[in-house]
């Protein structure tokens, strides 16, 4: 049987890979996936080596995460800048502030989201690993979803 963490990890590794990078978050993506890849290789440790492996996945992903925010708020904050100086009339409305509420409304999802999944473990030595494990992979998914975002943006 397959340890729950090789699970998590493979599916986390498939998503870094399939989510196209973009510069500067690109090499912070490969290296994601190469030392996610290291703890699936090594996760036959104690379950603090589990912590330390999901912990530091989730730092990562965070990072990935950020840079994609970082990419899509530069195309939005553009992208205002233009339409305001074509329509001077009226104020159109703000992508940036559209991406900003959007951002705190997903980081709330994400935060009761990962809260819900480390509770699966009943209070256990689990928990902590558990909630690492779901912010890593909602993190990848969520800098998809910005990604995606800038191109609509940029198109």
């Amino acid at each position: 049987m397959r340890h729950p963490f090789q699970i998590t990890a493979v599916a986390v590794i498939v998503a870094t890979v399939m989510i196209p990078a973009i510069s500067p978050s690109e090499s912070r993506a490969g290296r994601f996936a190469a030392s996610t890849a290291s703890c699936a290789r090594n996760n036959s440790g104690t379950e603090a080596e589990e912590l330390g492996c999901a912990l530091a996945a989730e730092r990562r992903s965070a990072a990935v995460l950020e840079d994609a925010l970082a990419h899509t708020l530069h195309a939005a904050n553009a992208i205002d800048r233009q339409y305001s100086d074509a329509i001077s009339s009226s104020r159109p409305p703000s992508l940036v502030d559209a991406l900003r509420s959007s951002q705190e409304s997903w980081r709330r999802y994400a935060l009761t989201q990962c809260q819900l999944e480390g509770a699966t473990s009943f209070g256990g030595g689990g928990t902590d690993i558990l909630a690492a494990r779901c912010q890593s992979r909602l993190n990848l998914r969520r800098a998809a979803e910005l990604r995606a975002t800038a191109d609509l943006i940029s198109r």
